[in-house]
């Protein structure tokens, strides 16, 4: 099946929301996917391939993907909207470009640099989500839409001109960075935030950057690459604020419970596939990297005990991410309770090899605790009141 798992870029007619297409047979409801990215990025190729295919096969042939990318349908400025709609059924979603509608989904974006384990840390801000934290649910609710899970992008590193691989060699240095969460910790160890009004390679090329700060697949860009002499692979953190795999909450109440069973069942694989593509593409760029003559490092023990002090302290989340998380001391319990969620995925899933069995953890221990029958349907939030989160954790998140 999987008739446009990468396929499509045109649809003849949009259909209202709620509307169930079929297949000309009559066998299968058409699931009408968005996703404003290139067909060879990792979320595409192989995140919603794995995704559309096991939500195809726990169907047993009842749902049938067709993906649309590079912005087809709906295109990048306008996807919460045809989420919202029911344009699509289902899509990519940003949260963080919406921070008036999603508050707290936009404060979980500044708890980036916790965690080295890309996949340890797509599970702990799943079921963050999905199992303690109600209100975040409720942001989705309000934007007619479901979230069903997140992924680790590549990670961040330190891009110079020169090695710049301990704290001391960073002071008073300009570096340039993706955002206010690195601002502050490129403070915290005496540096300077760089203006960010050139681009990354621009920046380090014409010396208004010292060194900057972003992700490896960043080096796949010729005018940085050829900026660049160094690069310290510093702990720095990892994009983990999307909703890949956001359904339209009426599409999804139209859905048989197997359907939604199908979907949830799905999602696994595709946090897991997606995140692991990612990783698998960045080590690859670091060996192109090295073969073009960068001095790929790793960072010395100051600079990396520097990025543990700062991730360690509340420091880290900026007065105006805790106002919109509900206050400092609720996004210091968010906070905490992913720390504590990543710390028990790192343990759960370190010792596994195959992708295979951490998607298999990941369904056990966040999808199988939801109810398809009734997640995502009801009008207040089901999980606050109804699932206990494992004391292991510490507790759930229930503002």
């Amino acid at each position: 099946m999987l008739a446009g798992a990468i396929a499509a870029i045109g649809m003849a007619a949009i259909m209202p929301a709620g509307a169930s297409e079929t297949t000309k047979d009559g066998a299968a409801t058409v699931v009408r996917a968005a996703v404003d990215l290139p067909a060879d990025h990792p979320l595409v190729a192989e995140g919603w391939k794995a995704f559309a295919e096991a939500a195809e096969a726990e169907s047993r042939g009842t749902l049938e993907f067709r993906v649309f990318v590079n912005g087809a349908v709906i295109g990048s400025a306008r996807s919460l909207e045809g989420l919202s709609r029911g344009e699509v059924d289902m899509g990519f979603l940003a949260p963080a470009s919406y921070p008036d509608s999603f508050p707290r989904a936009t404060f979980l974006t500044d708890l980036a640099m916790v965690g080295e384990d890309g996949v340890a840390a797509a599970a702990a801000m799943t079921e963050l989500i999905l199992l303690h934290c109600p209100a975040c649910r409720d942001e989705y609710r309000e934007q007619n839409v479901v979230f069903l899970g997140t992924y680790s992008s590549a990670p961040y590193v330190l891009i110079a001109k020169n090695l710049l691989a301990d704290v001391e060699s960073l002071k008073m240095r300009r570096v340039r960075t993706p955002g206010s969460l690195w601002d502050r910790w490129v403070r915290a160890i005496g540096a300077f935030p760089a203006a960010n009004g050139m681009e990354p390679g621009e920046a380090l090329e014409s010396g208004a950057a010292d060194a900057v700060v972003d992700t490896v697949l960043s080096l796949q860009d010729p005018k940085l690459w050829h900026a660049a002499n160094a690069v310290v692979t510093v702990p720095l953190g990892a994009y983990r604020g999307a909703s890949a795999f956001t359904v339209n909450r009426d599409y999804w109440a139209g859905l048989t419970d197997e359907q939604r069973a199908a979907l949830l069942g799905a999602a696994p694989a595709g946090v897991v596939t997606t995140t692991l593509a990612y990783a698998q593409q960045a080590a690859y760029v670091l060996d192109v990297s090295r073969e073009r003559g960068l001095d790929v490092r790793e960072p010395e023990p100051s600079l990396r005990a520097a990025v543990d002090a700062f991730v360690n302290d509340d420091a880290m989340l900026s007065s105006d991410a805790a106002t919109l998380a509900g206050g400092h001391e609720r996004a210091a319990r968010l906070a905490d309770t992913y720390r504590a969620l990543y710390g028990k995925y790192v343990a759960l899933l370190e010792p596994l090899e195959a992708p295979a069995e951490k998607i298999s953890v990941i369904g056990r221990e966040i999808y199988g605790k939801l109810n398809p029958a009734t997640f995502g349907r009801e009008a207040d939030i089901e999980l606050g009141t109804t699932v206990e989160p494992d004391v292991s954790v510490g507790g759930g998140v229930t503002n």
